[in-house]
C-alpha cells in the first residue's frame, strides 16, 4: 500500500510562519477545530473498516479453506464425506465468530499514536492494522492443520505473512491515515503556537519587571 507521508514534525515546525498575536485566539480555535474533525473522520473511517473487514474475513475463511481442501486433494479424498463436512462446520463456526474477534482487535484507542509525528503515523497504523487483520484471518489455519493439512506457503500469523486486502479495505486505512496525520499537523501547530505566546509572555515579562 502507497501511503502519503508529511514531514516530521520538527522540519513542519521550523516552516512555520511567525505569529500574529492579534490573530492568535482565531487561529487556535479554528485548529482545534481541525483536528477535532479528523479525529472524528478517523473514528468513522474505523467503524467502516470493522464492518467491511467482518464481511470479508467470513467470505476470506470459506474461500480460503476451499482452496487448501483442493490444493491438497489426496488429504482431502482421504478424510472423505464426513471428515469434509466436519471440517466445513468448524470453518462455519469461525466465520460467526470473527465479528466478534474484528470488534476486539480494531479498536478506536487502536487509533492513538502518542507522540508520533505526522510523518511516523502511515508506518504505525499500517502495522498496527495489518497485525490486527492477519490475527484474526490466520484463526483459520490451525483449524485446517487440526484437519490434517499442511502448512503451506501462504499461510500466515499476527506477526507474519503477507496479506493482500481489497482495495475498500486499503482505501479505508488510507483515509485512516491521512485523517490522523491531519490531526498530528493540527496539534504540532497548537504546540508551536503556546510555546511563541509564553515565549512572548516572558519577555514582556522581563521588560516590565
Amino acid at each position: 500500500m502507497s501511503l502519503k507521508r508529511s514531514h516530521p514534525e520538527p522540519m513542519l515546525v521550523r516552516l512555520l510562519p511567525q505569529i500574529d498575536e492579534a490573530s492568535l485566539p482565531a487561529d487556535i480555535e479554528a485548529l482545534e477545530r481541525r483536528r477535532a474533525e479528523a479525529e472524528r473522520l478517523a473514528e468513522r473511517k474505523l467503524e467502516l473498516l470493522r464492518e467491511g473487514l467482518k464481511a470479508f474475513a467470513a467470505d476470506w475463511v470459506r474461500r480460503t479453506a476451499k482452496e487448501t481442501a483442493v490444493a491438497q486433494s489426496e488429504h482431502t479424498l482421504r478424510l472423505g464425506r464426513r471428515g469434509v463436512a466436519r471440517l466445513k462446520r468448524r470453518v462455519e463456526e469461525l466465520a460467526a465468530e470473527l465479528p466478534a474477534h474484528v470488534d476486539g482487535v480494531l479498536r478506536p484507542e487502536d487509533l492513538d499514536t502518542g507522540e508520533a509525528s505526522s510523518g511516523q503515523v502511515p508506518l504505525i497504523i499500517d502495522r498496527r492494522f495489518q497485525r490486527a487483520i492477519r490475527s484474526v484471518l490466520a484463526e483459520l489455519f490451525p483449524i485446517l492443520a487440526r484437519a490434517g493439512y499442511q502448512r503451506s506457503a501462504h499461510w500466515f500469523d499476527a506477526d507474519h505473512g503477507q496479506l493482500e486486502l481489497p482495495p475498500d479495505l486499503r482505501s479505508l486505512i488510507d483515509e485512516i491515515v491521512e485523517a490522523l496525520a491531519e490531526a498530528k499537523v493540527c496539534e504540532a501547530k497548537l504546540r508551536y503556537f503556546d510555546r511563541q505566546s509564553q515565549a512572548r509572555a516572558a519577555q514582556r515579562l522581563w521588560e516590565g519587571a
